[in-house]
């Protein structure tokens, strides 16, 4: 610990207080949701089929509470242990395999929320598809970089464990610029699908996807932004990644409980939706425009086409 001077040990102690106290607070938020739509999740999506929408649901939802004590725990046990680099070189592959798994999974969710705002069209189906390709190509080929680049270093002292100095520091801010611009196109893209297509609709759908929509892109474009900047200046420490992968992980999965919700309180428009899933004659109704017809199909089919209750 000699080597080490003041300044670098206040950095330090600075940094790892930032860290935990991000965990807990990411912890807390993660509870705090959980508990709140806890009942909503056993009504609505455990009777649901095992299928490829639940699977991303499911893993989303309990991601942060997997990934945040894991976080915590491999940094107590590395206090004084022998194996102290290997322990902390763990954590960071496994944090940083978990974070990039919730980012994906909720750019799928949110490029579904769009399809289905959209009414379905093919050609945005293969269009996102191929955006979700090239996005998470480049994304895992620059966190497996980064992660090359990075060294564990030397323990400035016993409370300050799981230290790491990188070269390539600054990719961290490019993948942040990434998932920035894929949710600002995604929410371009919304709007112009709303203007065009439901600026005078009074559909519940149409509102619950723009509500938690709009809440999602904001919360997670003022995180990235944030650690973007963090990036650019220089302290890829201070950089907020649990928060961000809570974030991720609470907003897709609140949307998809409120449209099942609405789905299962509205029991005339369920009993049509479920009328034209399984491929029964449906009721017609001349209450709603023809545009919120065809997205009420258009949301539930994309839901229950993975999802449906049995």
């Amino acid at each position: 610990m000699s080597s080490y001077n003041a300044e670098q040990l206040i950095a330090m102690a600075s940094a790892t207080r930032v860290v935990y106290a991000g965990d807990l607070a990411s912890l807390a938020l993660w509870l705090a949701d959980f508990l709140h739509t806890f009942p909503l999740e056993v009504e609505l999506m455990w009777p649901a089929k095992f299928t490829l929408v639940n699977v991303f649901f499911f893993t989303l939802r309990y991601l942060p509470g997997l990934t945040i004590p894991l976080s915590i725990a491999f940094n107590a046990s590395a206090y004084g242990s022998a194996s102290y680099h290997t322990i902390c070189m763990a954590r960071t592959i496994v944090f940083a395999a978990l974070s990039f798994l919730a980012v994906c999974f909720s750019q799928f969710l949110l490029s579904i929320r769009v399809y289905v705002l959209a009414e379905r069209p093919r050609w945005l189906k293969f269009c996102f598809i191929g955006e979700l390709i090239i996005a998470v190509g480049v994304a895992l080929f620059i966190t497996i970089k980064h992660g090359l680049g990075i060294t564990i270093r030397e323990p400035l002292h016993p409370a300050i464990s799981c230290g790491q100095l990188s070269t390539e520091g600054w990719l961290v801010g490019i993948l942040y610029v990434i998932i920035l611009l894929t949710e600002v196109v995604m929410m371009i893209m919304s709007l112009i699908i709303g203007y065009r297509k439901y600026r005078r609709s009074r559909s519940r759908l149409v509102t619950i996807l723009y509500r938690d929509g709009t809440v999602y892109f904001i919360a997670v474009a003022v995180s990235s932004a944030t650690n973007i900047i963090i990036s650019l200046a220089g302290h890829p420490q201070y950089i907020l990644v649990i928060l961000q992968t809570t974030l991720h992980a609470i907003f897709p999965t609140r949307m998809i409980l409120h449209v099942r919700e609405m789905a299962h309180q509205d029991h005339e428009w369920g009993t049509r939706t479920l009328n034209r899933v399984f491929g029964a004659k449906s009721t017609s109704t001349g209450e709603r425009s023809g545009h919120t017809a065809r997205t009420e199909q258009s949301i539930e089919f994309a839901l229950s086409e993975h999802s449906q209750v049995a």
